[in-house]
C-alpha cells in the first residue's frame, strides 16, 4: 500500500488494514516501530549486556527453552493463587485503558487475561523459574508485572498509540454522560413546545430526527431536511449537537450513528413516557406540517428561547453562534452532505 506507520494518526490502525479484528484479537503482542525511533537501539551487539546482572541466553539455550515449553502439559504450568489474581487484576486495569478500540482488539476485555497469562508464562520460562525436578515452571507476580509493563510500553508508545485510539473510541462507544445528554434532549423537546411558531411547536422535529437516524444506516443532511420538511440551518444545528456528544459521525456515505447513539436510545426508551412519545412521533416522519408559511420561512426559537431569523442570519454563508456555543455556517458548496 506504500504507507508507513507514521502515515497513520494512530500507528495501531495499520493492523486493521492488514488483518481482521478476529485475527488481531489472537495476537499476544504486536510491535510497532517508526522512523522516529533511534535505530541504534535495535542494532546493538548482543555479547555484552549493559546491565552486568542481566542474564545472557545463548541461541542454543533459547532453542532448548522453546522445545521445553512446547513439550509441557497443563499440569506443568504452575500458577499460584496470588499470581492468578494479580494477572486478572492487571488484565482488568489494562482493558480499561486499551480495550475500547474494538476494531483493533489487541487488548480485548473479554480475553486479554489469557494473552497476559501466556506472555507471563513465556517470560517465566525464559527466566528459568523451574521446579527442582525441571519438569514445571512457576509463574509469579513479578512475571506478570514485567509483561504488563512491556505491553504498556509498546501500546502507549508514539509508534502504536493504542492508548489514545482507545480513548477516542471510548468517547464514541461508552455512554458515560447519559444524564447530561438526556437532560439536554428533554430540554430541546420542551423548548420546542413553547415556540411561537406552530410549525415548530407541533412538529416534534427533533424526535423525528432521532428516529430517522435510528432507522437509517446512512443519511445525508439534505435528505434529513427533505424528510423533516424543515430548513437546513435547523438540521445543521441539531446535527452539530449530536456530534458534540459523539452520537453521530461523518463518512463518505453521509451521517452515521455511533454505538453510543444506540446505547443512548436503548436507555432513553426505558425512561417513563419516552417509548410512548417515540411511537406517537413515528407516524409524523416525512409529513408536511407547514401551516404558516411566514413562521416557517423566517422564524424559529433556539434552545434557550432566542428568536433566530434564518433568512437574515444565514445569508451568504454567514456564521451564527447559538446559545449553546454551537457555530453553524450555511454554505452548501462546502458541505458534501448538503
Amino acid at each position: 500500500m506504500g504507507r508507513t506507520i507514521s502515515d497513520y494518526a494512530y500507528g495501531c490502525e495499520a493492523l486493521a488494514e492488514c488483518f481482521d479484528p478476529m485475527f488481531i484479537r489472537r495476537l499476544d503482542l504486536a510491535i510497532f516501530t517508526t522512523s522516529n525511533h533511534e535505530y541504534e537501539f535495535y542494532n546493538q551487539a548482543g555479547d555484552k549486556p549493559k546491565d552486568e546482572h542481566a542474564k545472557v541466553l545463548s541461541a542454543r539455550l533459547f532453542k532448548a527453552l522453546v522445545y521445553w515449553a512446547w513439550t509441557r502439559k497443563i499440569e506443568n504450568i504452575l500458577w499460584s493463587p496470588s499470581a492468578t489474581q494479580h494477572c486478572l487484576s492487571k488484565a482488568t486495569l489494562m482493558s480499561s485503558v486499551y480495550g475500547y478500540a474494538d476494531d483493533i482488539p489487541l487488548v480485548s476485555p473479554q480475553d486479554f487475561r489469557n494473552n497476559l497469562a501466556r506472555l507471563s508464562t513465556a517470560y517465566a520460562i525464559l527466566d528459568r523459574n523451574f521446579t527442582d525436578d525441571l519438569e514445571s515452571v512457576n509463574i509469579e507476580e513479578r512475571h506478570v508485572d514485567a509483561m504488563a509493563n512491556l505491553v504498556d510500553a509498546v501500546y502507549s508508545s508514539t509508534a502504536c498509540n493504542l492508548k489514545q485510539r482507545s480513548k477516542q473510541s471510548r468517547r464514541k462507544n461508552a455512554l458515560e454522560d447519559y444524564e447530561k445528554i438526556r437532560d439536554n434532549f428533554n430540554q430541546i423537546i420542551e423548548n420546542a413546545k413553547s415556540n411561537r411558531s406552530k410549525f415548530y411547536r407541533e412538529g416534534n422535529h427533533f424526535v423525528q430526527l432521532l428516529l430517522l437516524l435510528q432507522q437509517l444506516e446512512y443519511i445525508r443532511k439534505k435528505d434529513l431536511r427533505e424528510q423533516l420538511n424543515i430548513k437546513l440551518p435547523w438540521v445543521q444545528k441539531k446535527v452539530a449537537i449530536l456530534q458534540s456528544y459523539s452520537l453521530l459521525e461523518v463518512s463518505r456515505s453521509g451521517y452515521k450513528t455511533t454505538r453510543k447513539f444506540n446505547l443512548f436510545m436503548q436507555a432513553w426508551q426505558q425512561e417513563p413516557g419516552i417509548e410512548e412519545m417515540l411511537e406517537s412521533v413515528h407516524s409524523q416522519i416525512g409529513a408536511s406540517m407547514i401551516e404558516d408559511s411566514y413562521d416557517y420561512e423566517n422564524y424559529s426559537h433556539d434552545n434557550d428561547g432566542t428568536d433566530v431569523d434564518y433568512e437574515e442570519d444565514f445569508h451568504s454563508g454567514q456564521s451564527v453562534t447559538f446559545g449553546d456555543g454551537v457555530s453553524i455556517i450555511e454554505d452548501d458548496s462546502d458541505d458534501p452532505f448538503a
